[in-house]
């Protein structure tokens, strides 16, 4: 009898701690992102398929500060953000970004009513860095968004740069700009963008050093049938998966 009522004591408590265990099940599933240091909260929740991460499109691009539209009857997704310019539309497994197409992992999808896009997609095209960690389901977020006045000095993770000067007048359909950066670091790279999300890169070329820092002379060639006028500077750099991240920019 006593062994009969301490079996039945035992079943009585599983049964009382099951939505314990189902609650803390339920949350090792959920997805947490996080946009500098800070978690999101979505009206929806993020979810993976086929490895990749999708999150609701408006939480995400609000975060980033860009401008978003929402074309229902066909569908389209478009966002921009200083120098980027993002088309995407439900179920099309490539976007655009600055009227350059770009391949999809994952296409966009509507789920519960709710629009979803690729989470690293979004994120690294508008030069961000994505950090996942499989442990706890984390995905992390590190987005640079500080802009400088030329002659500024910058900082990204240790890395010191400046851009002193822009000249027009050297040459012709040629912008020219010099700048500084910490040295060894030959890998930046320079992009000169207008208000529509038309980007042009820069040759640069490294002309000396001093101290620390490298001295580097840059140029960017003005298309002749293209009405350009340039309002960033954008430096990038590659991180360790040799994605370019966003590192600052100059307002023009």
């Amino acid at each position: 009898m006593k062994k009969y009522l301490s079996s039945m004591i035992l079943i009585l408590a599983l049964f009382n701690l099951a939505p314990i265990f189902q609650q803390q099940v339920y949350a090792q599933n959920e997805i947490t992102v996080n946009y500098n240091g800070k978690q999101l909260e979505f009206d929806a929740k993020p979810y993976v398929k086929q490895g990749k991460t999708l999150v609701p499109f408006r939480k995400i691009l609000e975060a980033f500060g860009a401008e978003i539209s929402w074309d229902k009857e066909e569908q389209i997704i478009t966002a921009k953000k200083n120098t980027t310019e993002i088309y995407l539309r439900i179920g099309i497994q490539y976007g655009y970004v600055n009227g350059s197409k770009v391949s999809l992992d994952v296409p966009p999808e509507i789920s519960g009513g709710r629009t979803f896009v690729p989470l690293r997609f979004i994120s690294e095209n508008l030069g961000a860095e994505v950090k996942w960690n499989g442990l706890n389901k984390t995905a992390s977020i590190e987005y640079v968004n500080h802009t400088y006045k030329l002659g500024q000095e910058g900082t990204y993770k240790g890395l010191k740069f400046k851009i002193d000067k822009l000249d027009t007048t050297s040459e012709s359909g040629v912008l020219m700009i010099t700048g500084k950066v910490s040295s060894g670091n030959k890998d930046m790279v320079l992009e000169v963008a207008d208000d529509y999300g038309y980007v042009l890169p820069a040759e640069i070329d490294i002309k000396g050093q001093s101290g620390e820092m490298d001295h580097w002379q840059a140029k960017v060639y003005l298309p002749g049938c293209h009405n350009f006028i340039g309002k960033y500077l954008v430096l990038k750099k590659p991180n360790v998966e040799n994605k370019l991240i966003k590192i600052g920019q100059y307002e023009l």
